[in-house]
């Protein structure tokens, strides 16, 4: 059972995370899922990148998830786009211990 709190189980990598952190350990608040092409919420259905509305349509949020695998949840900020490295910036803050 997931943790929110914790944010999300450890064995699973905190994929089950479905809470509502929006921010980064830092303070950076996160963008919609929507803003980068590489995970449009329609892609990662079984993600939680997005919330289903009363047409069935996906409506992106911008809470930290784990839809590619990494070792915990994590979300995208604008500093996504301003920085050209894949650093540790992006990632979301798990609630505990951070990235």
């Amino acid at each position: 059972k997931p943790d929110n709190d914790l944010c999300g189980c450890e064995a699973v990598k905190k994929s089950d995370y479905r809470g509502k952190i929006n921010v980064t350990e830092d303070g950076e608040p996160c963008v919609k899922w929507s803003s980068e092409r590489e995970y449009n919420p329609e892609d990662f259905p079984m993600s939680g990148l997005g919330e289903e509305d009363s047409s069935g349509s996906i409506v992106p949020h911008n809470y930290c998830r784990n839809p590619d695998g990494d070792d915990r949840a994590w979300c995208v900020t604008n500093a996504t786009y301003s920085d050209d490295d894949d650093d540790d910036d992006e990632e979301g803050e798990d609630g505990v211990d951070g990235k």
